[in-house]
């Protein structure tokens, strides 16, 4: 079963972004590989702020 892992800051996916993120990846992986829709997982991750680090130092705020 395929799952796809979409990751960002807490609060800057509303959950009805999240809902069109996810209908567009399920059709997407469904036309490209020809899977039933039902196979696809679609994972939304929240980081909290200070979680995200590049090269050993801490991102700003909106790096993901």
């Amino acid at each position: 079963m395929p799952t796809y892992h979409c990751t960002s800051e807490r609060g800057t996916i509303p959950p009805e972004a999240r809902a069109a993120v996810a209908a567009a990846i399920t059709e997407i992986h469904h036309e490209v590989a020809r899977a039933p829709r039902y196979f696809v997982q679609v994972v939304f991750t929240d980081l909290e702020p200070g979680s995200i680090y590049l090269a050993g130092h801490p991102v700003e705020a909106g790096h993901v």
